[in-house]
This record gives structure tokens, sequence and C-alpha cells, in this order.
């Protein structure tokens, strides 16, 4: 799973699935994860806030709404998956981790993930000369997930129409 908290779920699915055997491979922590930016973050509290009735500057007295805790306990922005440099990193993971688990199959992982790898490199040259004629490097996005593709391909975010999920 990428984790991070973006698949929580996947894991919970997978467990009871196996009794607990999975073995879940987390791989935003071994991608270089960035901090979830602070307007964000702050455009997160605010909203929260907002719907309480609340001063999102204020001090509170009472425990934090499940949006607040939410958005207090992200740390990490877990949307590594649009970094297609990151990404060429994870193949390579996967690949490593299925080989330590199937010794008779660990040469065929290794050379797809090598293949998986060299495509996704070969799609950040790409976007990397493309990105060079963009006149305008100002971008809106619906939702908060386009960070490190922005980083990457030189763009700045302005704004995001729905910082957390179901909330404009």
């Amino acid at each position: 799973g990428v984790g991070l908290g973006l698949d929580a779920w996947l894991g919970r699915v997978l467990n009871a699935a196996t009794d607990g055997r999975a073995r879940i491979l987390d791989l935003a922590p071994a991608l270089d994860a960035r901090p979830v930016p602070e307007h964000v973050v702050a455009l997160v509290e605010g909203e929260s806030a907002a719907a309480s009735g609340e001063n999102a500057l204020a001090p509170r007295a009472v425990a934090p709404s499940a949006h607040e805790a939410k958005a207090q306990s992200v740390a990490l922005d877990p949307h590594v998956h649009l970094d297609p440099a990151r990404m060429a990193r994870a193949a390579i993971l996967i690949g490593e981790s299925l080989a330590a688990r199937d010794a008779s199959e660990a040469a065929a992982y290794r050379a797809r993930a090598r293949e998986v790898a060299g495509q996704l490199e070969g799609l950040d040259a790409e976007l990397r000369e493309r990105s060079r004629g963009w006149k305008r490097r100002t971008i809106v996005t619906f939702h908060g997930s386009f960070f490190y593709f922005a980083d990457r391909y030189g763009l700045t975010v302005a704004a995001v129409v729905e910082p957390l999920a179901g909330q404009e």
C-alpha cells in the first residue's frame, strides 16, 4: 500500500482475508514523503471551525471534531503516486519485496520492476520536457493531491477546491 493513512482500509481487508498473515509494504515512508503544505492544513482546520461556527484562530477548550483530529493527525502527504520519479523507486521496492518472498521467481520480479521503473522514468522525462513549454505555472486543483506533481514539474498550487474528501 501507499501508506500514511491513504489506504488504511486495504490493510484491514487484507488482514481479515488472510487471518492476519498479510504482509503489507507501506511505500510512502520509503519514498521521501513530504509534509502536507501548511496552507492546506490551515484550510482544513479553518473549514472545520467554520462548519462549527467557531473562529478558526480562536483557542479551543473542547476536544477537536473528527475532521480536526484527522487534519491534525496527517503529517505527511500520502499522494506520492502522482510523482513518476518516486513511483519508479516504488517499482524497484515492490520488486525487491516480492523477490524476498519468492526466491524461485526473484529474477522475474526484479526484471519486471526494472521495466516498470524504466517506463515511469520515461514518463518523467516526457513530462519534464513538456512542462518546459507550459506558460502558466500556477494551478488550482480539485483535491489536495497534486503537490508532488507540482513540485516535480515546477508548478505552484494556488488553491485546492476540496482539501478534504467530501468537503469543499
